[in-house]
């Protein structure tokens, strides 16, 4: 069963909406339990197709082997499942878009890759895009897994501090009688605020878990929910990078296989899953359509660098634009890969700064009036 290209494009505009439910801000079509396949095991998954089919094994005999191959019960069940689709004639893709388990992203390129005749190619692209996805994911967990864990022990400190140990000082303090430093109150009032409206943080935590969720669902939302992330020093520039990788190996594709321009903008419009991308390119397609070139219209958006419009415009003067946006792909990714990095390197010294700073006030704070009560007993 196939579609001309015109027929996805339609197809991707109006099944978007329903995979779109079901997939985060964050694209999280990865999970280790549930109705999901994990991003290793699609990664091995992709690698091991592109392996077979590579040899010249038919796709129907490809899924055997690999069904016998995975460990993982729950996945073999799953590849199963999409194994018996394919026997029964369907496409890959619209085995991988029926089951529910693979991102749009995923169906979509593999369609793509049907209907060009470039199946294996976009297999390769995939199982390079979750080994990329799982590198970044490691360095994040790498950069950040010390400063989370400092931040976790210090929280507790300080929360223990404030809960239980002030109130004692409290208690002291009120013996003496004694008019207390001003920064020696403000730690008191804020230990017995939180004491006394415990419930109301907590209720605070829980709404904001709720917004959350709402904003996941709700379009505009999600926009400003995307620009607030994007505004986060380091980390937004890392977020907007992971995305812009994702939109240029996209674009890659489509244009090395021939797809009009056009096309190829709705198909990636529908696979991003980031609206702040998606936005955009609704309107670049409209304005290339009134006569505009690539490069003019992306220009007129803030969420793409002058780098790219640049090599874009260079892309489309040598005819050359699946190439120069291939080029794009790998230096965004590498560029991620420099950023976590360095964010694992700063953002570590200046926790340990910050929460000790915070502790050591806290304490200051608590043994300034005994200092003074003990000058004070001394000039007497």
């Amino acid at each position: 069963m196939t579609m001309n290209l015109s027929e996805i494009s339609h197809k991707a505009s109006t099944t978007k909406t329903s995979v779109e439910k079901k997939e985060s801000i964050w694209n999280k079509d990865i999970s280790l339990t549930g109705n999901k396949i994990s991003d290793k095991e699609k990664s091995y998954i992709y690698h091991q197709l592109f392996n077979l089919i590579d040899s010249g094994i038919d796709i129907r005999y490809a899924f055997e082997i690999l069904e016998n191959q995975i460990k993982s019960k729950k996945t073999k069940e799953k590849i199963a499942e999409i194994h018996e689709a394919v026997v029964k004639g369907k496409s890959l893709s619209h085995a991988m878009e029926d089951s529910k388990y693979f991102s749009n992203y995923e169906f979509y390129s593999v369609r793509i890759g049907e209907e060009t005749g470039k199946l294996n190619n976009v297999l390769q692209q995939l199982n390079q895009f979750y080994e990329d996805k799982l590198s970044q994911r490691r360095q994040l967990t790498s950069a950040l897994s010390y400063p989370i864990l400092i931040l976790f022990a210090s929280v507790g400190a300080v929360a223990f501090m404030m809960f239980f140990i002030i109130p004692m000082f409290e208690e002291v303090f009120a013996r003496f009688g004694n008019k207390l430093p001003w920064i020696t109150q403000v730690i008191i009032d804020t230990s017995s605020f939180l004491n006394q409206y415990l419930w109301l943080i907590a209720l605070i935590i829980a709404s904001l878990v709720a917004l959350n969720f709402y904003f996941s669902k709700n379009p505009t939302l999600k926009t400003f929910k995307e620009r607030m992330i994007l505004a986060i020093p380091v980390f937004g520039e890392i977020y907007r990078s992971i995305f812009l990788a994702r939109f240029c190996t996209s674009m890659a594709l489509l244009v090395s296989s021939d797809v009009p321009i056009i096309n190829a903008l709705e198909m990636v419009k529908n696979m991003i899953n980031f609206r702040n991308l998606e936005i955009p390119i609704a309107h670049i397609k409209e304005q290339i359509i009134g006569g505009k070139s690539l490069h003019q219209t992306m220009s007129k958006y803030k969420i793409f660098d002058h780098e790219m419009i640049a090599l874009v415009k260079v892309g489309e003067e040598v005819n050359k634009l699946g190439e120069f946006f291939d080029k794009l792909s790998n230096t965004y990714t590498e560029g991620v890969k420099h950023k976590t990095g360095l964010m694992g390197t700063v953002v570590e010294p200046v926790m340990i700064i910050f929460l000790g700073l915070i502790v050591g006030i806290i304490l200051i704070a608590m043994y300034l009036p005994m200092f003074e009560l003990s000058s004070n007993v001394g000039l007497g």
